[in-house]
Order: C-alpha cells, then sequence, then structure tokens
C-alpha cells in the first residue's frame, strides 16, 4: 500500500485523490437551475429534490414565462454582446436576424440568471415552447454555457446537468451527456 513518492504511481495516486475531493466537494455545495416544468413526455429525467438537498445539492426552479417575460427587458447592448458571442462560436449564417436576436435575449437572461443565483448547473426546457412562442431551438446557448464550465442540460434534465457537473469536477474540461 505504498509507493515512492518520486514514481509515476505517486503522482497518479494523488491526482486521483485530487479528483475525488473535487467533486465530492463540489457536488456538496452545487446549486442547480431548473428553467421549466418537466413535461410528461420526458418522464426518464424525473429527480428527487429532497435527495439531492439531503446530499448538499440546491435546486433553484424557473418558470418559462418569467424567463420569456424578462427576455423584453433586455438591453440593445447586451443583445449586441450575446449575438458577437454566439456568431463567434458556431455558424450563425442563414439565421433570421429576429430568432437570432430572440436567441441572444435569452442567453442574456440566463447568464443574468445563473450569475443572481449562482449556478453551477442548469438544465433547460427547450421543447416545445422555445420553437412554438420563440420560433427558436437554444442549443447552441446550452453548447456555449457548456464550454464556459456551466454544465447544461435539455429538457429539465437535472440529473443530467448534475452528472455533467461532476464529469467537469472530476476531468476539468467540460462535458455532454446526451439524453437520447
Amino acid at each position: 500500500h505504498t509507493v515512492n513518492p518520486a514514481s509515476k504511481t505517486f503522482t497518479q495516486n494523488v491526482d486521483y485523490f485530487d479528483r475525488i475531493c473535487r467533486v465530492t466537494g463540489g457536488l456538496k455545495r452545487m446549486v442547480v437551475g431548473a428553467f421549466g416544468a418537466r413535461t410528461s413526455a420526458f418522464k426518464t429525467v424525473r429527480i428527487d429534490e429532497l435527495a439531492l438537498q439531503k446530499h448538499g445539492i440546491t435546486m433553484e426552479t424557473f418558470d418559462l414565462s418569467s424567463v420569456f417575460a424578462k427576455m423584453k427587458d433586455v438591453d440593445k447592448k447586451s443583445i449586441k454582446t450575446k449575438t458577437e458571442k454566439l456568431e463567434s462560436i458556431s455558424n450563425c449564417k442563414g439565421i433570421p436576424p429576429k430568432a437570432l436576436e430572440t436567441l441572444a435575449r435569452l442567453g442574456v437572461v440566463l447568464d443574468n440568471l445563473i450569475t443572481e443565483y449562482k449556478l453551477d448547473a442548469v438544465a433547460l426546457r427547450c421543447w416545445v415552447e422555445m420553437q412554438q412562442i420563440l420560433g427558436i431551438s437554444p442549443c447552441v446557448l446550452l453548447g456555449e454555457l457548456n464550454e464556459r464550465g456551466i454544465a447544461a442540460a435539455c429538457e429539465v434534465d437535472v440529473g443530467n446537468a448534475i452528472a455533467m457537473h461532476a464529469l467537469k469536477l472530476a476531468s476539468g474540461t467540460p462535458a455532454g451527456c446526451l439524453d437520447w
């Protein structure tokens, strides 16, 4: 059970222990945001909030109608900044300007709520209101959040957002999980 402190094995053991500490410590004080209500079609993503709380994970919930309402108050400078960010990370050619602006507005609102509530991860209800009411799909926003180190999952899949956050803590890089 002992190894030479100068050995590669010792370094690997310390790295492994460090990763375990980052994950367990990071999950004990985690705050995850659930944007929207889970639909009946997505029973596979149900989560027990009381069990999460027992393990130190806090869940903040946000109604989509309040998120949509906040989008109306986003200032032009914030929209421009977010649009430029989205255009820098993805091919936005062919996207109608109104849809890109709506996507940017949603991104600004999500960013503000993430900051205000100190969210480590988010789970966003993407389907079907975003397409029917807003005329967008927020996939690029979720990707951008993940790249920034904020685990972001689709369809209010809080369990997946937590797993993605844990994987990020363990690896030190963004992680993505998809519910196929």
